[in-house]
């Protein structure tokens, strides 16, 4: 009888270690969290450029990218044209989307111009280059970029579940990413959301509070590409320990009931 309660222990133990085994990133209570440079609202001018630089930063064009180009002449006129007219075609002189990819090396074999490197070029940066590039064999070039594989991953509170976002817009904000994968589910801390980005080779790592009306001055943050954005979990103690502990109570009640019949009682 009591190496059978020894086992019943052991199993409880066993089985209580595999509590919440699906929380990811944890942090120990002291861990630093970096900080947000965030504008002051007071300051309108700041903000806007602000807005601006942090829309596009880690927005740079990296290997095996997928971009979309546009070329258009007379400085784009005839996508101006295009866009004003009603007649839903393609105008002559404004070319048409067309994608591609990068090598490894962060090059792209382009149309006239050839074999050109965009890796580590932020879209503006890039444009404003191809449009010197085609100068020879374009009447003033206006290039249009469009970076079509950038993704956020989203964790929205339950665990290890995510969701994978495109982003092809620039200006996704961290609550619009959070909406896009279904919103802060129900077992999601709002209190605790975390934000991994790779930032010049080295990971930065963000914890913003949306549970309480502070929380509002993050709701323009945008993401960049390759962000993980993590809702903590909040811990389930009580009913998971119950779900692992359940085969050894269910083991025990057998063998106690073997016992007692056994003895006759």
């Amino acid at each position: 009888m009591y190496k059978l309660l020894f086992w019943v222990v052991m199993a409880l133990f066993l089985g209580s270690c595999n509590i919440n085994k699906d929380l990811m990133f944890r942090t120990d209570r002291d861990f630093v969290f970096d900080e947000i440079d965030m504008i002051s609202e007071t300051d309108s001018s700041k903000r806007d450029t602000m807005r601006v630089d942090t829309s596009y930063l880690g927005w740079r064009i990296s290997p095996l990218d997928m971009i979309s180009m546009q070329l258009y002449s007379n400085q784009g006129n005839m996508l101006t044209d295009f866009l004003t007219s009603s007649v839903d075609r393609l105008r002559p002189g404004a070319a048409a989307n067309t994608n591609y990819v990068l090598d490894t090396r962060g090059y792209v074999e382009l149309p006239v111009i050839g074999r050109q490197k965009l890796a580590g070029m932020t879209l503006f940066e890039a444009q404003n280059y191809l449009e010197k590039k085609y100068e020879s064999t374009v009447i003033e070039p206006y290039c249009l970029l469009t970076i079509l594989n950038h993704r956020v991953i989203v964790f929205s509170g339950s665990g290890s579940t995510g969701s994978v976002i495109n982003i092809g817009n620039q200006n996704v904000s961290v609550i619009e990413a959070i909406a896009l994968a279904g919103g802060i589910r129900e077992r999601g801390n709002a209190s605790k959301v975390k934000i991994i980005r790779t930032f010049g080779g080295q990971e930065k790592i963000y914890r913003i509070n949306l549970a309480t009306i502070e929380g509002a001055k993050y709701v323009h943050l945008p993401v960049q590409a390759g962000d993980i954005i993590y809702v903590e979990p909040v811990p389930r103690i009580t009913s998971e320990f119950a779900q692992s502990i359940a085969p050894a109570i269910g083991l025990f009640n057998t063998f106690l009931i073997l016992y007692f019949m056994t003895k006759g009682i």
